[in-house]
């Protein structure tokens, strides 16, 4: 991703676009391989994708200058598609996960820790007080935040 997009940016598109944890910026052991410029990509679930998210991506989109690229699949297809990004280092900015994955996922290697920027921002933004507890603490891995929800 080379548009000028902040980690608080980031952050605020995963909080507010997801009720349910997501990996965020999945480039782990494998350097990512550069998006089109000015791109955004997201892997969601067709099930979810509620016009409510819509708008956000929209607003997103506009006040970043970047164009969200939104890829909908089944878990299943999810998950094979993310395990093949991971293996060729071709990855997405942003995946929402049904649960558990996180923590596979971190384990691996292949889930980059969000707590350098919950050390940074979380109290700007209202962390823990002002997000989900159960994702909050679920999607840690070896006392980090991996992933993260907001309400």
């Amino acid at each position: 991703m080379s548009s000028p997009l902040s980690r608080r940016d980031l952050l605020r598109l995963a909080g507010a676009a997801a009720p349910v944890p997501v990996l965020s910026s999945c480039a782990g052991a494998p350097a990512p391989q550069a998006a089109a410029p000015g791109t955004f990509t997201v892997y969601w679930n067709a099930g979810h994708d509620y016009q409510a998210y819509r708008k956000v991506i929209a607003e997103f989109e506009q006040a970043n200058k970047v164009k969200v690229n939104l890829q909908k699949y089944q878990w299943p297809d999810l998950r094979t598609r993310l395990l093949a990004d991971f293996a060729s280092g071709t990855v997405p900015d942003l995946v929402e996960e049904p649960g558990g994955w996180v923590q596979e996922f971190a384990v691996s290697g292949n889930a980059r820790s969000l707590q350098d920027y919950v050390d940074r921002d979380g109290k700007a933004m209202g962390f823990p007080a002002d997000w989900q507890p159960v994702p909050s603490s679920a999607t840690r891995t070896r006392a980090r935040c991996t992933a993260c929800s907001s309400t």
